[in-house]
């Protein structure tokens, strides 16, 4: 990301943005393609590793080649699953640039940011897939478990430890994810520490001040609009745990306020706050 950086770096503002980061592109592209044959060769030498931590024996039917791993990714955010190439995959950065508002050097931020974000996720894919092929090919795995080091946003929390059977649909990676799928010899992973609420960075103001009033975290964080429930053998407290619940909405006939909306019906009465976040379950 930081050699992207720079490189995004050079374009000068008085000039074409868009012809320039042509030009800049196989630098970019370059360097981007050389990370993701670091994090294959990583993800390739984690899979035996992880199995043995595991008490599980390696058993692979071939070796994984890193290169091929460099040079495209899969934009999995995307309503598509269409491979690109990495000169076609970074250049919408400076389309991002030019749809800015500010003047031209708030206008390039916004594009190196943008850039920057997508190297990082073009370089995590290419680990998350080199790992799945491997463990595909692995007769010692059984399939892979979700894993993101802490701190994670809630969509990551919801699937912490999450355990994927070879072939199932697995998560979807979205942009700046550090997640990845790991090979596992077993369905759980016990040694997989437990997530809390100080885990996870992109709690809103609602659920924040829902936790300091001593609301339980996990149904605090299961209350968002968009937050997938984990399914399956899991270390995240989502599992099992928490309400599937959104803003004025309900399940099973019920209503069941999220803590913005039981925000918004209390307004500044703090009282009538605390008994709707035990009404709805938050405070037990």
């Amino acid at each position: 990301m930081a050699g992207v950086g720079q490189i995004w770096d050079r374009i000068d503002p008085a000039g074409d943005w868009s012809t320039q980061w042509i030009a800049l592109l196989p630098r970019a592209t370059a360097l981007v393609s050389l990370a993701q044959v670091g994090a294959a060769t990583d993800a390739a030498a984690s899979i035996p590793a992880m199995l043995a931590q595991q008490g599980v024996k390696s058993d692979p039917v071939g070796l994984l080649s890193p290169a091929g791993f460099a040079g495209w990714t899969i934009p999995s955010w995307t309503a598509g699953d269409g491979v690109v190439d990495l000169a076609t995959y970074l250049y919408p950065a400076v389309i991002t640039a030019r749809h800015s508002s500010g003047d031209a050097a708030e206008m390039l931020l916004a594009g190196r940011r943008m850039a920057q974000g997508l190297a990082q996720f073009a370089v995590a894919a290419a680990g998350d897939f080199a790992s799945r092929a491997g463990t595909y090919a692995d007769r010692g795995a059984i399939g892979q478990v979700w894993y993101d080091p802490p701190p994670m946003c809630q969509r990551c929390a919801a699937v912490y430890g999450r355990f994927f059977k070879l072939g199932a649909k697995d998560f979807q990676r979205h942009p700046r994810c550090d997640g990845q799928l790991v090979a596992a010899g077993k369905e759980k992973l016990a040694d997989l520490p437990m997530i809390g609420a100080e885990d996870v960075k992109d709690l809103n103001r609602w659920q924040r001040q829902a936790l300091s009033e001593g609301a339980d975290w996990s149904q605090v964080i299961n209350s968002t609009s968009g937050v997938q429930r984990s399914r399956g053998n899991s270390t995240s407290v989502l599992t099992n745990n928490g309400l599937q619940t959104y803003y004025g909405s309900g399940r099973g006939g019920q209503a069941k306020l999220s803590p913005k909306g039981i925000y918004a019906a209390a307004g500044d009465n703090r009282e009538v706050a605390i008994e709707l976040l035990r009404a709805n379950g938050y405070i037990y």
